[in-house]
């Protein structure tokens, strides 16, 4: 399994983010259990949608998947359809009668002009009973209007340090804790240039390398002496 999968990050804890400060206006974001919309921009690669999918999470201990609107925004013509399922969901007739509701759109800017100004109506009207959180690498393409509703967070890519106890624990768990040594690991996060994918590949790699070298030693060890005779040669 790809190590983008197998070690995504499980809780808003397991998120690798540099900027003290923004990790701060998070975690009071959370804290505070804010209704003010969040706009989470930044270059990709950062980490956007996963903050965005753990968020409700970290805010609510007993919170119910069936409370989350999860929308990747595709930039289709049909305005009805791309805000009937958010009316539903947020409307007096939803199933859900939480006021832990999530609403999170994914790559908010794909969203046509005209559909973002009719959805600050929707901001407006549901704000104080449904989460609205908005992931971005273009903050320049959202409308106006709905930045000055929204709270705005740059995750931007994290330095080496910051990726260093992440990666270790992540060796801790493939079993080589001890392998590689600091030095080392802060070596390839910096080859990754703060990219959560490209760490967590270039990861998997050591870890594949390692275990080639494990699977080629007990060959060596195991075969009998005429084939390790053979081999050498």
């Amino acid at each position: 399994m790809s190590f983008i999968i197998k070690h995504k990050p499980i809780t808003f804890n397991d998120v690798v983010i540099s900027d003290k400060n923004v990790c701060l206006q998070l975690r009071n974001w959370l804290a505070t259990k804010s209704q003010e919309p969040l706009i989470l921009y930044g270059p990709s690669g950062t980490g956007k949608s996963s903050i965005a999918k753990l968020l409700p999470y970290a805010m609510y201990a007993d919170f119910d998947a069936f409370d989350l609107q999860w929308i990747i925004a595709d930039g289709r013509n049909n305005l009805a359809g791309q805000l009937n399922d958010l009316k539903a969901f947020c409307g007096v007739n939803s199933l859900s009668f939480s006021n832990n509701r999530f609403v999170v759109i994914d790559e908010i800017d794909n969203l046509k002009p005209e559909v973002q100004r009719n959805l600050k109506g929707y901001i407006d009207q549901y704000s104080g009973v449904v989460h609205f959180v908005f992931t971005t690498n273009f903050l320049n393409k959202i409308d106006k209007a709905i930045q000055s509703r929204c709270r705005k967070m740059k995750i931007s890519h994290s330095n080496m340090s910051a990726w260093l106890p992440r990666l270790k624990h992540i060796m801790k768990l493939e079993g080589y804790a001890n392998i590689a040594t600091d030095a080392e690991l802060l070596n390839i996060a910096s080859k990754a240039n703060g990219d959560c994918r490209s760490a967590l590949r270039k990861i998997e790699d050591l870890v594949v390398s390692l275990e080639g070298a494990n699977i080629r030693k007990s060959y060596i060890t195991s075969a009998p002496s005429s084939s390790r005779t053979m081999h050498s040669k």
